[in-house]
């Protein structure tokens, strides 16, 4: 099963429509290190000033 996809918003609809898709795009597009910077700098966060 084939699809295309002409434009952004074409994009962005099919998102939201399979929110599943969306962690799949994320880790193609992002690197290790975006990925796991959350859990990185979530200790950080809770550090008293």
């Amino acid at each position: 099963m084939g699809f295309t996809v002409r434009d952004f918003n074409d994009l962005i609809r099919l998102l939201d429509r399979h929110p599943e898709w969306v962690e799949a795009l994320r880790q193609r597009l992002l690197t290790r290190e975006l990925l796991t910077s959350p859990r990185t700098l979530a200790p950080a966060e809770h550090k008293p000033s």
